[in-house]
């Protein structure tokens, strides 16, 4: 308020002055109004000084009105009437005084629009921050019911959860989202820690929930550890249990079981770890993801397609008919070749690679001779086949 008044004002009082003195107004009127402007620009600055000094107090605009424009007037006759040594004529006087009107007129006018604007523009910043106040205490209870909903027992109010808790976390408000997708992986982590394949419709809204925090940056933060337990291993081949592959958390660990049918292609920065897992028909890959990071130990990997490996995926696990095409080695070791002499060779049987496409040379060389080129015709029917077994 103090530098539009200041502004605004020095350029009104400047023609005001230039209009007394072109009108034939003696410039102790001008130089008196000039004075008195002044003096009310003193009184607006202190008051907005003292504001600042008071914490947590507010002096009303009105009161700051009245008393500029008081100072004004008290300042414009002290000063006009020391100033001119001439009585003023009846005339004279009353055209004096109707200028002085004037001017104090369009002074009060624009101060109190001043006013008015300071206080729409309060009320719309009220009204903002209300707004945001109700908006953060929606989402407050919808992460509360969300949370409560998942710890229900009943599938459908379960799911009904996960559809709550995924609509916060791919949300723009940070404030929730991370919460929103650190109970998501927890309710994922708890209730199917020795299954994935139980509840499946559920399973798969929670995991495509937590995908979808991925896609948009969005991690949680948690370690899940599933482990399949012995006693859940049944003759029937539709309760054996089985993973799948879980995104948007930090880490992941695997123990026992199997993986069918998955792709690494998008699992965006969570690292894995493998024991002791079967992988049947899974595309073994990574596009931006710390690879070197994942550990593999003991695991069977048959009918994949293993297009990226690293030491722990290579020397520690078994291979049989899987395809090497295209494969590239990723590790911290930049060359396992010098480890050798100290490691098991690669259990890789039946393996094969297309000849056009052929893996890393590093590969070639520590694995070459347990891998079949095979053409491209040859290639088709092989993989079509070997994908089709178990």
């Amino acid at each position: 308020m103090r530098d539009v008044l200041a502004g605004f004002g020095g350029v009104s009082l400047a023609v005001f002055v230039a209009w007394l003195v072109s009108d034939g107004i003696p410039i102790e009127i001008g130089t008196s109004v000039a004075i008195s402007f002044v003096a009310m620009v003193v009184v607006v600055i202190a008051f907005q000084n003292r504001q600042r000094a008071v914490a947590g107090r507010e002096i009303p605009v009105p009161a700051i009105i009245i008393t500029t424009v008081a100072t004004g007037i008290v300042t414009l006759g002290l000063v006009y009437f020391f100033w001119t040594e001439r009585p003023l004529s009846g005339t004279d006087f009353w055209r004096s005084l109707s200028y002085f009107v004037i001017f104090y007129v369009a002074i009060v006018t624009f101060v109190t629009t001043i006013w008015r604007g300071t206080i729409a523009v309060r009320q719309a910043r009220t009204a903002q921050h209300n707004l945001l106040a109700l908006q953060s205490n929606n989402l407050a209870a919808q992460l509360q019911r969300g949370a409560e909903l998942v710890a229900d027992e009943d599938p459908a109010k379960a799911e009904a959860g996960v559809v709550t808790l995924e609509a916060l976390a791919v949300s723009a408000d940070e404030r929730f989202s991370t919460p929103a997708a650190n109970l998501l992986a927890g309710f994922i982590g708890q209730r199917f820690r020795h299954n994935h394949l139980k509840e499946t419709g559920l399973f798969d809204s929670a995991r495509l929930a937590l995908a979808a925090c991925a896609r948009n940056e969005v991690y949680a933060a948690r370690e899940l550890y599933f482990e399949c337990e012995e006693n859940e291993i049944t003759v029937a081949p539709e309760d054996e249990p089985g993973w799948k592959l879980i995104t948007g958390v930090g880490f992941v660990s695997y123990s026992g079981a199997e993986i069918r049918g998955e792709s690494f292609r998008d699992t965006g920065w969570t690292l894995f770890r493998f024991s002791n897992v079967k992988f049947i028909g899974t595309d073994i890959e990574a596009n931006k993801t710390d690879f070197e990071e994942w550990t593999f130990s003991t695991c069977y990997i048959a009918h994949c397609k293993v297009q990226i490996t690293n030491q722990h995926l290579l020397y520690y696990n078994r291979f049989n008919r899987c395809d090497f095409s295209g494969c590239k080695y990723r590790d911290r070791i930049m060359d396992i070749r010098q480890l050798r002499d100290g490691l098991n060779p690669p259990d890789v049987k039946e393996c094969y690679f297309l000849e056009s496409n052929p893996p890393d040379a590093m590969i070639l060389d520590i694995i070459g001779d347990k891998l079949e080129s095979i053409s491209e015709a040859a290639y088709e029917l092989t993989s079509f086949a070997m994908r089709q077994s178990d």
